[in-house]
């Protein structure tokens, strides 16, 4: 099945549009450099990366950040999960508890977003592999 997944116009994750939210210290470790043809995986472990299910979606979520300094590729994923974890962006150390908490079997919801946007999925590795936007 093929997903949908959003970089910057250098083939970073979506964070790096926001660096402001995440502090310039820890923000390298956890952006995302994707290659087309090439599995990628997240920097930080126990950690997810997100997908659109839809190209309708991904366009939708593009729309509302200004779609100049994005591009949209189909891309294969492996273990791709519906039970979608978002964490509500406060800054950096949020995130990392986050996945730090599920790691160590802790409390966790509290760290949890309920604005997830339509149709995103959570996997473990993405391969992009035609720029359709």
């Amino acid at each position: 099945m093929l997903y949908y997944k959003i970089t910057d116009i250098w083939l970073r994750s979506f964070l790096n549009i926001h660096p402001d939210i995440w502090g310039d210290r820890d923000f390298k470790s956890w952006s995302v450099q994707y290659k087309i043809g090439e599995f990628v995986t997240p920097q930080q472990p126990n950690s997810k990366l997100y997908v659109f299910k839809t190209l309708e979606d991904a366009k939708y979520f593009v729309r509302h950040f200004g779609q100049e300094r994005f591009h949209i590729y189909s891309c294969e994923v492996k273990n791709p999960s519906k039970n979608i974890l978002l964490v509500w962006y406060s800054n950096i150390y949020d995130f990392k508890r986050l996945w730090n908490n599920i790691k160590n079997k802790k409390k966790y919801k509290h760290l949890v977003s309920n604005h997830i946007p339509e149709n995103t999925v959570m996997c473990d590795a993405v391969k992009l592999l035609e720029k359709i936007v």
